[in-house]
């Protein structure tokens, strides 16, 4: 089986994760600080977006990030950039990824990267494995109830749609507009009512007791006379913009004498 490019992610020693050519790795592959990337690099002075791997022709090329560090072998040596060059694999910092080539590039501080071609895994079922997929994969056969219910569901589902159908067609009334929002806009605004405030009228109460008489006094005097009722014979205040005139004399109560202001009042 021919063999396949495997790249793996390691960050401080520790495996992170993988692209495989042919399904991560096709005719580009980008790491790099960006967040939608798949390899993203978590270092803000790393590039947004860095072309690692391309393909030129039949064979895959790595670009080697400028000031990143690698090493390589092949056929199981190690090789150095002379070689590397000397053999037409290196150039600047593009290193062609030849099937018998394998090794690690330290793209940024503690980020790390291993490529090699690695044969893909296939598993091999067993003839009892086969079996148990076998009759996992097949459908049960329906029993009647299953097969009745099915039925009715799906008489209910043809039914609703040709309802929805037909009332849409011929039973939905048309609504009709009488005219644009423009002119309902401009008739509702036609329609505003401002409300006009005047001042109200003084209203006197008609007293009709002949105990009671009526004397029109001023507000400063209406206060100072207030305030030297006692409370039992207290009247009720009204706000001033109201009252033209207030009732001065109480009825006198039962068993209650009279007040000297009263007394003194004509």
């Amino acid at each position: 089986m021919a063999k396949i490019l495997s790249l793996r992610l390691n960050y401080k020693g520790q495996f992170l994760d993988y692209a495989k050519e042919g399904k991560e790795i096709r005719k580009q592959f980008f790491i790099g600080s960006n967040k939608n990337l798949q390899w993203q690099i978590l270092d803000p002075a790393f590039p947004d977006k860095h072309l690692f791997v391309k393909q030129v022709g039949n064979s895959l090329v790595m670009n080697i990030p400028a000031g990143a560090a690698f090493s390589c072998e092949r056929d199981g040596k190690q090789v150095d950039s002379s070689y590397l060059q000397q053999n037409n694999l290196l150039s600047g910092n593009q290193l062609v990824l030849d099937q018998n080539l394998k090794g690690n590039v330290n793209v940024h501080k503690e980020w790390d990267v291993d490529f090699e071609y690695r044969e893909p895994w296939v598993a091999v079922l067993t003839h009892e494995q086969r079996q148990i997929v076998a009759e996992c994969a097949t459908r049960a056969t329906a029993d009647p109830v299953s097969k009745f219910n099915r039925a009715i569901l799906l008489i209910a589902t043809i039914l609703t749609v040709l309802f929805l159908v037909i009332f849409d067609l011929f039973l939905k009334k048309d609504q009709v507009f009488d005219a644009s929002v423009e002119d309902r806009l401009l008739t509702m605004n036609a329609q505003k009512v401002t409300p006009q405030i005047t001042d109200a009228p003084a209203i006197l109460p008609k007293w009709k007791s002949k105990n009671l008489k009526v004397a029109r006094l001023p507000l400063s005097l209406l206060l100072a006379l207030v305030k030297l009722v006692p409370e039992e014979l207290a009247l009720p205040v009204f706000p001033a913009c109201w009252v033209t005139s207030i009732p001065v004399q109480p009825v006198p109560q039962p068993n209650m004498p009279l007040s000297p202001l009263s007394k003194a009042l004509p």
